[in-house]
């Protein structure tokens, strides 16, 4: 039974954490409603806000099944983060750590599928 419930949480962690950045990074984009710009203006500058929102629900997506692809494409984009705001630790620290982590669970979770998977690989 503990077993069972620790796969589960490993299966389920990187998912979760997933949706929880992509919500976080989301509650960036709210600040273009404090502008008094027109509607459309507004409009196009939610939309190039929550692009990294839309990538990273579009990752998410294609690594539900395929979790080595989340465990290479979270930490290339933590390091892409890093080097577009080199100096700035706050950004550092919210951003790509957490980016890390969610890398780092989907390989713990890719490790867990293969190794209960008949053929031992999972792509």
């Amino acid at each position: 039974m503990y077993q069972e419930n620790s796969k589960n949480l490993i299966r389920w962690l990187p998912r979760l954490l997933t949706l929880a950045m992509a919500a976080f990074l989301s509650l960036f984009s709210l600040d273009v409603f404090s502008e008094r710009d027109g509607f459309f203006k507004t409009l196009s500058a939610l939309f190039i806000h929550l692009i990294p929102v839309g990538l990273i629900l579009i990752v998410l997506w294609v690594s539900w099944r395929r979790p080595l692809i989340g465990a290479i494409f979270f930490p290339v984009l933590a390091i892409a983060q890093c080097i577009a705001s080199w100096g700035h630790w706050d950004v550092i620290g919210l951003i790509a750590l957490p980016l890390l982590l969610i890398g780092g669970s989907y390989a713990v979770s890719y490790r867990l599928l293969r190794s209960h998977h008949p053929h031992g690989l999972i792509l």
